[in-house]
């Protein structure tokens, strides 16, 4: 993991204090990779040109890098998508949680529907 950069572990969104449903997790921009093949692809060589360790790198997938855009873009299609649901004062906001030991990085979406409104 380059230097400053974290590895994004979980996404989490609270709907007014709530688990979200499962449907609204599409949402999500940026999804962790699964942490087996994380695993895999850390056990290898992925700088190696050939050989057995770059043969194991890659039959694993690369961690995720905390990418703060596409965090903001999420923030921005919950946003929508509940204002679409008759939402239309909902506040969404988020917090990175930082493991500095691991350099590992959650990321928590807070929903604050409001009123819903029916046309």
């Amino acid at each position: 993991m380059p230097e400053g950069e974290y590895r994004l572990d979980k996404n989490t969104i609270e709907v007014d204090g709530k688990d979200a449903p499962d449907n609204v997790y599409n949402i999500i921009k940026q999804k962790p990779a699964p942490t087996g093949e994380n695993w895999i692809y850390t056990w290898g060589n992925p700088n190696k040109e050939k050989g057995f360790s770059r043969w194991v790198s890659d039959r694993g997938t690369p961690p995720t890098v905390l990418n703060l855009s596409l965090v903001q873009r999420t923030q921005t299609q919950l946003g929508y998508y509940y204002f679409s649901k008759g939402y239309f004062y909902n506040v969404v906001s988020y917090e990175i949680v930082r493991d500095s030991s691991d350099r590992d990085a959650e990321v928590i979406y807070n929903v604050h529907l409001g009123p819903q409104y029916h046309i």
